[in-house]
């Protein structure tokens, strides 16, 4: 007899509340708050320089009332709504109005979140959801369904369905406002889901096709595998996006080493040539494209004979008296930007018709065309000095 009571208390809560929805002056406000929250989204993101796109909505009136029909069907919603009397309190009732957050990389995904906690109350936390599809539980015993993917769900119809891949993956949370809304706005809650790019695409295709079923059509199991291939694909593309990310911090890692290596080596006296040739690297070499690079050599003898040059007073069986002052790596850029040798040397390279000594051409037969152009830099710099300090 309670449960009847409950039942019918239930069924007046839910029309009642349905009913004040489908009122315009509703569904406005719930944009509004849609709208606003968009833009102080947007704000976090640019505050943060990360790129992404913001999209809100308010939900429309059919979508609610099949969702509060479902939901109705709970024994446990329904003793909740009739003890509560707002149904609006409910967690669920968290995305009347909804923001979603598309980010261009998987890792700005938990960088954003924590900033939304931050500008926000957070009201209902419901973490990460897998857009309706669940792990199948236990070992499979039936050989008719070895085929079956790892993922099920249900179609509209109440059909099992079963995916190779998870599907659309988010991070979801309903918050509300901590400062004042404008007048008008009395509500403050809205759903935010966080994801990338990439993988809210496929759920919009996957949706519109399966769910929304365009001009009447019933997804074909053709369909439904290249709906899941394309899942896969966008799937390997967020891993590869990861990578990505991780390599451009090993590269941004490497660049620290060699501006602090550049820089260390820049004020300590080149006596060796490995010195040289790991100052050269750094402040030269690591910078240059790949193309370039293999232009540029500091070859290991000639190095050796550069430091020599500087730290004895006997060089290739001649001895000289005069003072050679202390050469550091910055010295060495001095010189190298004072007589704007890359470029010269660069421009040399590249009309293959040079008369530097340092300028030595490899590569299989006799046509300079085809040939690479090297320069050593030591040698170069080494005939420099010389003509500098001993003639």
């Amino acid at each position: 007899m309670n449960s009847t009571g409950n039942s019918s208390a239930c069924d007046k809560q839910v029309s009642a509340f349905l009913v004040e929805y489908r009122k315009p002056e509703t569904g406005r406000q719930f944009e509004t708050l849609a709208a606003l929250t968009r833009g102080r989204c947007e704000e976090i993101l640019q505050s943060i320089s990360t790129k992404g796109v913001v999209q809100y909505r308010a939900k429309k009136y059919d979508s609610l009332e099949k969702k509060l029909k479902d939901m109705t069907k709970d024994p446990s919603f329904r003793d909740w709504v009739t003890k509560e009397k707002d149904i609006y309190k409910h967690d669920e009732m968290g995305d009347l109005a909804g923001v979603r957050i598309g980010l261009y990389l998987p890792r700005d995904v938990v960088k954003v979140a924590k900033e939304i906690q931050k500008c926000f109350d957070m009201k209902h936390l419901f973490g990460t959801v897998t857009g309706g599809r669940g792990a199948t539980e236990g070992r499979n015993l039936d050989l008719q369904k070895h085929g079956n993917g790892p993922w099920y769900s249900q179609d509209v119809d109440g059909t099992d369905e079963h995916w190779e891949h998870y599907g659309y993956k988010s991070w979801q949370m309903v918050v509300e406002w901590k400062k004042p809304l404008p007048k008008g706005v009395t509500s403050s809650r809205v759903e935010i889901q966080i994801g990338t790019v990439v993988s809210q695409a496929w759920a919009e295709v996957q949706h519109g096709i399966i769910y929304k079923r365009p001009d009447g059509i019933t997804s074909t199991p053709t369909i439904k595998r290249m709906i899941d291939a394309i899942n896969g694909l966008a799937i390997t593309t967020e891993i590869m996006l990861k990578e990505l990310e991780r390599s451009l911090d090993v590269a941004k890692e490497e660049e620290r080493r060699l501006r602090q290596n550049s820089e260390h080596l820049g004020q300590i006296p080149i006596t060796t040539g490995s010195e040289f040739q790991e100052w050269f690297y750094a402040a030269y070499v690591a910078k240059m494209s790949p193309e370039m690079a293999k232009r540029w050599d500091a070859d290991g003898v000639s190095a050796e004979n550069l430091a020599t040059f500087l730290t004895r007073s006997v060089y290739r069986g001649q001895r000289y008296s005069a003072k050679i002052p202390v050469y550091r790596g910055n010295d060495f850029k001095k010189l190298i930007e004072e007589k704007r040798l890359i470029r010269q040397i660069n421009q040399c390279v590249h009309r293959k018709k040079c008369a530097v000594p340092s300028i030595q051409y490899y590569g299989p037969g006799a046509d300079r065309d085809s040939l690479i152009a090297k320069c050593d830099i030591a040698s170069l710099l080494l005939d420099i000095l010389y003509e500098l300090h001993l003639k």
